[in-house]
């Protein structure tokens, strides 16, 4: 079943389970058909206070429906008020009728009606106990749901936060630029006219458009064909928005957020008292309820045995006895009507308290909603004045962004020229330089190879690696603009020619300082070489050198041809940039030239005087480094040889770093194995203790089951024993005292005996296992000691072969006064646990004691009062029956000793002994109706309340 609560009226229903199946859409309109709600007025929420959405599936939300955590229903249109009118009727209407039951003359219709009577109140109670648990159960549900719509709340309040701080955010943000703003859009008509003048290059047009010659601005009013530039100048818009309005959207946030936290409607104080003094009413009523049970069951078992005795005399105890009972079923019955009464007299006051704060509840939902929309509606507005103001920004830098990109396009074009030449040459030369090095260097390898010397020069068969690769063409993806481009551009926008002027490629002068640094150390390694051959070389070292120098020249030729090159390009660059640079110069004003000049001139005798006075302080600081130089050099010296002194302490250092590491490793290993000891051992310990709970709880266990058992059996001797006491109450009277007495006694003192011998074996057997598992730890301990002793000296004899015998044998001394103390500290921990445990087990032992004592008391005390009572076959009998339960063999061993009375006499004796059983049952029944005054002493005269039961 699929559990929906009304939350107004606190009422739970269910529905068919195969809605969990459908969508919340189809259970709203089940709940329409059910109860008459709306869709629209109808809210569902689940624990959590998640809300339930329309398009979802109800099985979706895991855990809800069920009669624990049902789904919770609020109607918003109108709350259904309670019904808070009692059914008196039933009240009075029981009241009158039992009070009619006891005037009735003692007989046999009067048995049957007041049992009738009995079994109607105490279904009548059942659903009074069933109505006070369900009124309960619903306020505790009621709780559960005030708790789910307050979660809600705090969603929708944490949301509604998030979402004005956004809003905040965002206004706060236009207000800080609105000046920068402003200026944008009062300039948007300049911006649009300088785009209309701006051509469109036609290389810069993929040939699928097909378009004529266009400007920018009728290009970007082509691309975005459905809008117009004239939406974006929201000057107007931009200046509705300002600090006080911004201000009043703060105070309505604050202010709804403040309503919304008001903790006095939040917290329903009192509460948690009312539903726990509830738990308290519902166990009084449970506990009337059962003894209205027992009452039942005593008239139902009084009417069956007066059924099958039929006998007349024991009508008016038994009448009186019921009456009484009666009296206090009425008494019973009415105070499960008061407290259903106050269960849902609680109800009515929760339900009304929840209608208030439901109320207040949607009048915060709707302050909310009006609120959100206002900040979702200006939000939206922000959004919307953000974009077109991130347009018109747009529109304002695109010419600036339009004629650089022209001009690095041609920056990048002449750079990846000019770059690829130079790592072309790069690469070639760097190849034959690496090609010649190791031809030379296998020459030389060969002619040493074989020599006896060669063991000396190590790293002699090296080989340079050729790390210069061919050179990557790039930027062949660029659009081809060239310099007339950039001319025809700035004749027809000269205001803008400030951003043609394309820039020199930077790596140029870099990339020709570099190649002339390349070649200079070129020619510095030739010269160097040349210089340290000796006169004595052979002929074919002197050719070797002779062919390296015409190499060496060709390469010179080379360079001067690639930099011929390069100078005729630097040419045509220096005049294209020479164009650029007179057309710019002429846009500058005479006088700041004349500025400039004087301004050189008044600055040239200070930058004069300053690079003198810089040559000079130059001078001293290389005489200072030639000092230093020295100095360093003897310190160097210095230090090289305390390098080499401490290098060699530290060879030392290590070795014996080394033997001390192992020397630890074998000590952690003996500690790690002593504590795999250890713990071996505690294991073992908690083992045993286990053991030793395990049976001490079993056995409390065994005697508790049989106590229970024995009690449950004492009902079934009751009935047993009950038609058997009318016939041999007087002559077994006396002997059955005796016997019962003596019994007692017996079974006390077996009892006793059995207590004993089981606290005997368990403490006999306890000390066995002790001593044996002591003994066992005592010599597991002792091998692995010695174990671990052997290793430790057989690994401290390697380790330190060194030693003198004197230090040998207090090491000894010392690690066997350490291996006694340790084994010392294990017993002395094995001694605590295991007398610990010993103390746990006396205390149970003795725990079971003073409960069997306690019980043994009590049973006395209630065999004196109740002997005090009622007659002395009346004590006996309840004396077996009530109160020795606890004792299982009691029952059998009465019949067997009953049975063995019977047998062990002879024939003669059992005839008259039936025959003297047959006269005293004549005798009881005729002094029983001669004797009506007397109250004969018998099971069913007995009183059959609560506590005589």
């Amino acid at each position: 079943m699929l559990y929906i609560f009304l939350v107004n009226n606190g009422k739970m229903m269910t529905f068919d389970m195969n809605l969990a199946i459908e969508t919340v859409e189809t259970l709203k309109w089940a709940i329409f058909r059910r109860c008459n709600i709306p869709v629209e007025f109808q809210v569902l929420l689940i624990s959590g206070g998640e809300s339930l959405q329309p398009n979802d599936r109800v099985c979706q939300y895991s855990s809800a429906g069920t009669d624990t955590s049902p789904i919770f229903l609020f109607c918003k249109n109108e709350i259904e008020s309670m019904d808070d009118s009692l059914d008196s009727q039933t009240c009075d209407d029981m009241k009158e009728r039992v009070e009619s039951c006891l005037q009735m003359e003692p007989n046999f219709n009067t048995v049957e009606s007041r049992n009738e009577m009995a079994m109607q109140l105490y279904e009548t109670d059942r659903m009074l106990f069933h109505s006070c648990e369900n009124l309960v159960h619903d306020q505790h549900l009621q709780q559960q749901s005030w708790a789910a719509v307050l979660a809600n709340l705090e969603d929708i309040v944490t949301s509604f936060e998030t979402k004005a701080k956004n809003v905040e955010v965002l206004y706060a943000d236009i207000l800080k630029n609105k000046v920068s703003y402003i200026e944008l859009l009062e300039n948007f008509n300049q911006d649009k006219k300088i785009l209309s003048k701006m051509p469109l290059l036609k290389c810069l047009i993929s040939k699928s458009e097909n378009l004529e010659e266009v400007s920018l601005l009728e290009w970007i009013i082509k691309k975005d064909s459905h809008n117009s530039l004239d939406e974006i100048n929201c000057l107007e818009e931009l200046e509705e928005y300002d600090e006080d309005r911004l201000s009043k959207i703060k105070i309505n946030v604050a202010s709804i957020l403040t309503r919304s936290t008001n903790s006095d409607m939040k917290e329903i104080k009192g509460l948690e008292q009312r539903l726990s003094a509830l738990e308290k009413l519902i166990c009084e009523a449970k506990n009337i309820f059962e003894i209205q049970g027992i009452l039942t069951k005593s008239f139902n078992q009084n009417k069956t045995r007066i059924s099958d005795l039929r006998d007349v005399s024991i009508l008016p105890d038994l009448c009186h006895n019921h009456k009484e009972q009666l009296q206090l079923m009425l008494k019973n019955h009415l105070e499960l009507v008061e407290l259903n009464q106050k269960c849902l007299s609680a109800k009515l006051e929760l339900s009304q308290n929840l209608h208030k704060r439901l109320g207040w509840i949607i009048h915060v939902h709707e302050e909310l909603k009006n609120v959100d929309d206002t900040l979702v509606l200006i939000g939206i507005k922000l959004q919307k004045l953000c974009k077109k103001l991130k347009i018109a920004k747009s529109l304002h830098l695109s010419p600036k962004i339009y004629l650089e990109s022209i001009t690095e396009v041609i920056r990048r074009r002449t750079f990846s020229k000019i770059f690829y030449q130079w790592a072309d040459n790069i690469s070639k030369i760097a190849k034959t330089i690496i090609e010649q090095e190791i031809k030379l260097r296998k020459s030389f390898t060969d002619n040493i190879d074989n020599h006896f010397l060669r063991c000396f020069f190590h790293g002699m068969n090296d080989l340079p690696q050729n790390f210069f690769n061919d050179p990557i063409i790039i930027d062949q993806s660029l659009p081809q603009i060239t310099w007339n481009d950039v001319d025809y551009l700035r004749s027809i926008l000269p205001e803008m020619s400030s951003y043609l002027v394309v820039p020199d490629p930077d790596p140029l002068g870099c990339l020709s300082q570099k190649s002339d640094e390349i070649l200079d150390e070129i020619s510095k390694q030739n010269s160097d070489r040349l210089s340290k051959g000796s006169l004595s070389s052979s002929y074919e070292q002197m050719s070797k050198i002779i062919a390296e120098k015409d190499k060496i020249s060709e390469q010179f030729s080379k360079l001067i041809e690639n930099m011929q090159e390069n100078s005729k390009r630097k040419i045509q660059l220096l005049q294209n940039h020479r164009h650029s640079t007179l057309y710019s110069l002429n846009s500058i004003k005479s006088d700041y030239l004349q500025r400039f000049k004087s301004e050189i001139e008044s600055n040239r005798v200070d930058f004069l005087f300053k690079t003198n006075e810089l040559r000079y302080q130059l001078g001293e600081i290389q005489d200072y480094q030639k000092q230093y130089s020295n100095q360093n050099e003897s310190i160097i010296e210095d230090y090289k040889k305390k390098i080499s002194g401490l290098e060699y302490s530290l060879q030392n250092y290590q070795e014996e770093l080394t033997d001390l590491k192992a020397q630890l490793i074998e000590e952690k290993r003996l500690n790690l194995e002593k504590t795999i000891a250890n713990e071996h051992l505690e294991k073992k310990l908690r083992n045993f203790t286990a053991i030793i709970h395990d049976k001490s709880e079993k056995l409390y266990h065994k005697i508790k089951t049989v106590i229970m058992d024995l009690r449950a059996i004492l009902h079934d001797l009751y009935c047993m024993v009950r038609p058997m006491s009318l016939n041999f109450a007087s002559f077994f009277g006396y002997n059955i005292e005796v016997m019962l007495d003596r019994l007692a006694d017996e079974i006390s003192k077996k009892h006793q005996n059995d207590l004993e011998q089981s606290k005997l074996q368990i403490s006999d057997r306890k000390d066995r296992e002790i001593q044996k598992l002591r003994e066992q730890l005592q010599q597991d301990h002792k091998n692995e000691l010695e174990t671990l002793r052997r290793r430790f000296k057989l690994a401290i004899s390697t380790t330190s072969i060194e030693r003198t015998g004197s230090e040998s044998s207090l090491e000894k001394v010392q690690l066997d006064i350490v291996d006694q103390s340790a084994q010392e500290t294990e017993i002395q921990k094995l001694k605590t646990i295991i007398e610990k445990q010993s103390n746990d087990f006396e205390q149970k032992i003795s725990l079971i004691r003073t409960r069997y004592e306690n019980d043994k008391k009590q049973l006395l005390n209630e065999f004196l009062r109740k002997k005090a009572i009622n007659s002395e076959n009346d004590i006996n009998l309840n004396y077996l029956m009530q109160k020795n339960s606890i004792f299982e063999s009691t029952l059998t061993k009465i019949e067997e000793r009953l049975k063995g009375f019977i047998n062990q006499s002879n024939d003669s004796e059992i005839k008259n002994s039936d025959q003297l059983i047959d006269t005293i049952l004549n005798d009881i029944r005729d002094s029983n109706r001669k004797f009506d005054t007397l109250n004969t002493t018998s099971f069913i005269s007995l009183s059959t309340t609560p506590e005589a039961i």
